[in-house]
């Protein structure tokens, strides 16, 4: 995933609605890898992930330590971003928020929407 996402940030295109496409595609699956990743960490935990895509609500089924930790760890992501990989979603109005609960509840239906 990360190297599909490399290639797709360094495609140049003059056309807008294969960029569009791009960003969409790339989004879904960005969306549905997290939800994945969500649903096996409750699983590990002993829980039973539902048959839901919303993102925060899976967030909010995991254990209050691994909440803190993938919290943690996202802050520490956002922070250590260079600027000019933020700079073009600022440039779009785009805020990566740097909670994870708030980045979560704003894409919490993004799988949805997308597809």
């Amino acid at each position: 995933m990360l190297k599909a996402q490399q290639i797709l940030k360094e495609k140049k295109t003059d056309d807008h609605d294969e960029a569009v496409a791009l960003v969409m595609t790339t989004s879904l699956l960005q969306a549905f890898t997290i939800e994945l990743l969500l649903k096996c960490l409750i699983r590990v935990e002993g829980g039973s992930p539902p048959p839901i895509h919303d993102l925060l609500c899976l967030f909010n089924q995991l254990s209050a330590p691994t909440r803190e930790r993938l919290a943690a760890m996202w802050f520490d992501y956002v922070q250590s971003q260079p600027a000019e990989t933020t700079e073009p979603f600022k440039k779009i109005g785009v805020k990566i928020e740097p909670e994870l609960t708030l980045a979560l509840a704003a894409g919490r239906r993004a799988f949805q929407r997308i597809r």
